[in-house]
């Protein structure tokens, strides 16, 4: 590996002090592999990579700490395909609109963070390295410790190791009572209901491309109403033996439901209905070729345009992350 550029944080570079630069190597057929001390290890196209310095618009820094965040809880996942960026991958991420956070928000976020890393109330955190906790709260490192600065004035925390590198805290009682409301807050649904036509054609757009991506973001199955996973449940009281009642208790339990309507299936729209009159937030997503697939009454809302199930399976991963809807988020 040699010395490298992390385009992704490169924008912000500048507000940070690093103590070693990226590594970068080829990793095989037009792909390289990038290590960076911020983000974290991830995989990109040699050609995003090489025409990344030439673009004529830069990365912005909303963009470029949004995608930081993205690659370093990604790596926090076990047994997850490397992250890959790509040119239709980077585009889609571009094409969110972002929101600034608040100054709130950012110490929300560093509480649950360090209260992530205490085993118990009283106790120090597990050190953390500074540039990493930055990249998951989405700010440069210098502005997220003058935030730990404040914490520490406000009684929410104090700081038992404060090098540059790394960060040891221990929570006050004040910050443990603000980490409760927080807790208690959290969405309490961990299913996700896909909604798609089962012919063979979109097998792979299942296999290679939805699942995965949900499995990127913490979720596990089932999440069609045929997947095998649900034998598993099949002696539990809550099992609904009938099929058509296991959609409706899916959607019903569900945080999110992704809506695939690549065939024109009257029952796919049904059940994207179904979910929208719960007010369950609904992805749409649509073969790219076959735009007419997308229903009149429902063809202005916007859809995942996807060509291949990889590009299905990074667009939506992207959707999810950008959303804030990882698992336990």
């Amino acid at each position: 590996m040699v010395d490298g550029t992390c385009f992704i944080c490169d924008s912000f570079k500048f507000k940070d002090a690093r103590k070693r630069e990226p590594q970068v190597e080829k990793a095989g057929d037009q792909t390289v592999r990038i290590d960076c001390p911020r983000c974290g290890a991830y995989y990109a196209s040699e050609e995003w990579y090489e025409d990344t310095p030439n673009r004529a618009k830069p990365i912005s820094d909303a963009v470029g700490l949004r995608v930081s965040a993205m690659i370093r809880e990604h790596n926090d996942l076990k047994n997850r395909p490397p992250f890959m960026i790509t040119h239709a991958s980077f585009d889609a991420l571009e094409n969110i609109p972002t929101r600034k956070n608040t100054y709130s928000e950012f110490v929300q976020r560093l509480l649950l963070q360090f209260a992530d890393r205490t085993s118990y109330p009283g106790l120090q955190s597990e050190p953390v390295a500074i540039e990493q906790l930055a990249a998951r709260v989405e700010i440069p490192a210098r502005a997220l410790q003058q935030i730990v600065t404040q914490m520490r004035v406000r009684d929410l925390l104090t700081v038992t190791n404060g090098e540059y590198a790394t960060y040891t805290v221990q929570i006050q009682p004040e910050g443990w009572a603000r980490v409760d409301e927080l807790q208690a807050s959290r969405p309490r649904s961990d299913r996700v209901f896909v909604a798609m036509w089962f012919d063979p054609s979109m097998a792979d757009a299942y296999n290679l491309g939805i699942e995965p991506a949900l499995l990127a973001c913490g979720y596990e199955k089932p999440f069609r109403v045929d997947d095998l996973e649900h034998q598993a449940n099949a002696d539990k009281p809550e099992f609904q033996l009938k099929i058509d009642d296991r959609i409706i208790a899916g959607i019903r339990q569900a945080r999110f439901v992704v809506v695939d309507v690549t065939g024109q299936r009257c029952a796919v729209y049904y059940e994207a209905g179904f979910a929208e009159g719960l007010g369950t937030p609904v992805i749409w997503t649509c073969r790219k070729d076959l735009p007419e697939h997308m229903n009149f009454d429902t063809r202005q809302k916007e859809h995942i345009l996807w060509e291949s199930p990889a590009d299905l399976a990074a667009q939506l991963e992207i959707k999810i992350r950008a959303r804030g809807w990882m698992r336990g988020s």
